[in-house]
């Protein structure tokens, strides 16, 4: 049976094979999360590289096992947020009204499935969504690993919600979708 806490302690000493082991657990999750918000192969790709370079010179510095999850999507989110500075950087420079346009038509007429509904949320929508439904994370552990307030998560789950449910009745592509009202702490 699988120890992730001996594998922990473990890959803290510099075995390289538990430390292989410990992100192997992580991968598609991981993987998942940066697609979700970088939304480009070559960046979520230098990003995950980024976030596991980070974590393997770190690792000495995490203290409890139970949080490795939780500080390895941290950095996650980190590596990506600087990642998409850059290219709001460079996209300011060259990015014209004509193409903006035909962006935003193009993103109209496409089909629409929860994945792309999801991705149509703005960052931080997006981010706590990907994070309570497709990671499975409490609403205590994103506001952990977002540096928020649980009020703060519950809000923009909620609104989340409201928009992917409007999206949801308007474009009457989400037949088996219903969001929840309620927010649960899980």
């Amino acid at each position: 049976m699988y120890n992730l806490e001996q594998e922990f302690i473990k890959a803290q000493r510099g075995n390289r094979e538990s430390f292989i082991q410990l992100c192997r657990k992580l991968e598609i999750e991981l993987y998942d999360l940066a697609k979700c918000i970088v939304r480009h192969d070559e960046e979520f790709m230098i990003a995950f590289q980024n976030t596991m370079l980070e974590v393997y010179t770190t690792i000495h510095t995490f203290r409890e096992p139970e949080h490795f999850k939780t500080q390895v999507i941290r950095i996650l989110i980190h590596e990506c947020n600087q990642l998409m500075q850059g290219r709001r950087e460079a996209a300011a420079i060259a990015e014209s009204p004509h193409d903006f346009k035909e962006a935003i038509h193009d993103a109209s007429v496409q089909r629409m499935n929860l994945r792309d509904a999801v991705n149509q949320l703005g960052e931080d929508f997006r981010i706590v969504i990907h994070l309570s439904y497709f990671q499975n994370c409490s609403i205590k552990q994103i506001a952990y690993v977002l540096h928020i307030e649980v009020a703060e998560v519950k809000i923009r789950l909620r609104k989340a919600r409201e928009r992917l449910a409007e999206w949801s009745f308007n474009s009457k592509l989400f037949t088996d979708f219903t969001p929840s009202t309620g927010c649960d702490s899980r």
